[in-house]
């Protein structure tokens, strides 16, 4: 989903769809030359009469930025096993297993390949369980991709973004991320790293604070409509159901802690900034004993220190 892929990959895939360069899989490959594009749109890579003469896709939220700013991949290479584990279905180990097919002998070869970015609806996590997910955006990459590297025994290959050949460091990341430390699940008063818990723990806290809210809002006579996927700044609308006025633009925080300390994104404060009803609500022992407290955005800048633990930085 768009809250995991990296922000200059983001910012170029929205920029496409801006331009009007968002398309259906079957429009894509018949604008590629793909033979029967639709009688093959479902699959993972395919082939053409013309250089370059591999297509295939990649999913934005698996791009990864080496320190110089280029895009590369970890490309698995196992057709049998979901991302997170268990047997695919016969249809996806076909589709896999023909996507390595057609991408192992471009390796080493200078020969580019056309690659259609991608943002799917559901988290990693899902994707992880069903690798028919739903796509939201689909670009073709107006710059080619290679395949560098080709690694059977570890089962991974590498994509690099650019028509000249380069490749990754191996201190770079790894295909999965790094263990965190589950203990710390909100950030602590002298914090100075991330201290994230685990992926099922974060989804517990963070839906039971929904529910919460959804909950608190609908209890007063409200209809409230999710826009949790939808990256515009909050989590939840809230309207008036006689007048149809908006009275709530809310972005939800929860904890399992009791005291209220939350991450926000710069694209939450700057909307914060922006937006005249919206608002915060934080949800302290959201698991276990729910507490609601709602702020204004002026509030919110005037009851909490905002200290900055982390930059990312690119080349000048």
């Amino acid at each position: 989903m768009q809250s995991e892929v990296p922000q200059e990959v983001f910012s170029y895939i929205d920029k496409q769809r801006l331009d009007g360069k968002d398309q259906s899989a079957t429009e894509w490959l018949t604008r590629l030359g793909v033979a029967e594009p639709r009688s093959v749109n479902t699959e993972y890579a395919w082939s053409r009469n013309r250089d370059p003469a591999v297509v295939c896709t990649i999913w934005a939220e698996f791009v990864q930025i080496d320190r110089h700013g280029r895009w590369y991949v970890r490309e698995r290479l196992e057709a049998d096993t979901k991302l997170g584990g268990g047997e695919r279905s016969t249809n996806q180990k076909r589709r896999a297993q023909n996507r390595i097919n057609l991408l192992r002998p471009t390796e080493g070869s200078s020969k580019t390949v056309v690659a259609l970015l991608q943002i799917n609806k559901t988290s990693i996590e899902e994707l992880k369980q069903n690798e028919n997910a739903e796509t939201i955006v689909r670009v073709k990459d107006e710059e080619h991709w290679q395949v560098v590297g080709w690694d059977e025994s570890k089962k991974e290959a590498w994509l690099v973004r650019g028509a000249a050949p380069w490749l990754p460091s191996l201190d770079e990341p790894t295909a999965e991320p790094p263990p965190v430390d589950e203990s710390r699940a909100s950030p602590g008063e002298n914090e100075s790293n991330f201290g994230f818990p685990d992926y099922e723990t974060r989804k517990r806290i963070e839906d039971a604070a929904v529910a919460h809210v959804r909950q608190h809002y609908q209890g007063l006579g409200y209809r409230v409509d999710s826009k949790e996927t939808q990256n515009v700044g909050y989590d939840l609308e809230v309207t008036d159901s006689s007048t149809g006025e908006i009275v709530g633009r809310v972005e939800v925080k929860g904890t399992s802690q009791q005291v209220p300390a939350f991450y926000i994104t710069r694209n939450e404060r700057a909307t914060a900034k922006a937006l005249d009803v919206w608002k915060l609500a934080i949800v302290t022992n959201a698991i276990d004993e729910p507490t609601l407290q709602i702020l204004s955005a002026d509030e919110m800048e005037a009851d909490f220190e905002f200290t900055e633990i982390a930059w990312r930085c690119l080349p000048r």
